[in-house]
């Protein structure tokens, strides 16, 4: 008997260990912003809100049209879970622009490297 309950217990301890592994990593699991990030957003909050486009080109590339920083198409390539361009050509002087992915809330989040012009955008349409 005594030696049963060690074993149930092992088993029981065992599925614990395996569950609290294996699913905080699915719960929180990046958002596919490489099927998600294509479309028409608009800012959120903002006066002006400027909209912006996000067109998937080839591969791993993007162009994004966002007229509160840029007038024109501007590169960006798919990094991880974000879009990233890399600011332009004096890379010391211009940001690092990023676009993430909101999962459960279908927004993006747009960026530059300090941190200092962030932007919220909701889908207006795929």
């Amino acid at each position: 008997m005594f030696k049963r309950s060690i074993v149930v217990l092992l088993v029981v301890v065992a599925a614990g260990l395996i569950i609290a592994v294996t699913a905080p990593p699915h719960l929180g699991s990046p958002a596919r912003i490489a099927s998600k990030a294509a479309g028409a957003w608009q800012e959120v909050g903002q006066t002006p809100a400027y909209d912006m486009q996000v067109r998937h080109t080839s591969g791993r590339e993007y162009s994004v049209t966002y007229p509160r920083w840029q007038y024109v198409d501007e590169p960006f390539q798919l990094q991880g879970e974000q879009l990233v361009h890399d600011g332009g050509e004096n890379t010391m002087n211009d940001a690092v622009t990023k676009i993430s992915y909101t999962n459960g809330s279908d927004e993006l989040t747009i960026g530059d490297k300090g941190g200092e012009h962030v932007h919220t955008l909701a889908r207006i349409s795929q």
